[in-house]
């Protein structure tokens, strides 16, 4: 993924995390409380910056449709085949944003049990669970920075297909391992 050069690095992702959410006026404190309370407006983030990813996405594949397919007429009934398939290709990509960002916003965090705190460790699996959810926003980040460099076109965004279809596989990615913590 040469498009997206840190998306991998962990410090890199901690370091922009920490940058984002401090903006946001948030504090980390090491209570149980507060970590619980921390997964959500975080998750909600995402979701926004995700939010913003499918818009752009979604406004590209519009634009491309006109730039790419007129509108129909009796003397030109056939549209180009290729045109067709590259606009499928933007409206799916636009889709599986859509997707991710609902996996988000449907990501488990554990109820606040008294029998299950006596078994394990909570402050530990909360901390690991913010821990995810600062590296899925700040990778999403990552993605919305480089999206805002340049302005997203259709053309763009086929160019760069592979990249971005990875950067989006590798959101989901982060998202599963947040949800497979040995927890739930």
């Amino acid at each position: 993924m040469t498009l997206f050069p840190d998306f991998y690095d962990t410090d890199r992702t901690q370091q922009v995390a920490i940058l984002l959410l401090n903006g946001w006026g948030y504090n980390f404190f090491r209570e149980e409380g507060q970590l619980r309370a921390d997964s959500a407006p975080i998750r909600g983030k995402t979701s926004d910056i995700l939010g913003a990813l499918r818009k752009a996405v979604t406004d590209a594949e519009q634009s491309y449709r006109l730039a790419t397919l007129p509108a129909r007429t009796r003397n030109s009934l056939e549209a180009d085949a290729s045109a067709y398939a590259d606009a499928s290709q933007l409206e799916a990509l636009g889709q599986e944003l859509g997707r991710v960002e609902t996996l988000n916003r449907t990501a488990p965090v554990p109820e606040t049990d008294r029998m299950r705190q006596r078994y394990r460790n909570e402050a530990d699996l909360l901390a690991k669970l913010v821990a995810a959810d600062q590296r899925l926003v700040a990778q999403a980040e990552m993605v919305r920075h480089r999206f805002q460099q340049q302005p997203v076109t259709g053309e763009w965004l086929l160019g760069h297909l592979a990249d971005v279809k990875a950067a989006i596989a590798g959101l989901a990615v982060s998202i599963r391992e947040r949800k497979n913590l040995p927890t739930f």
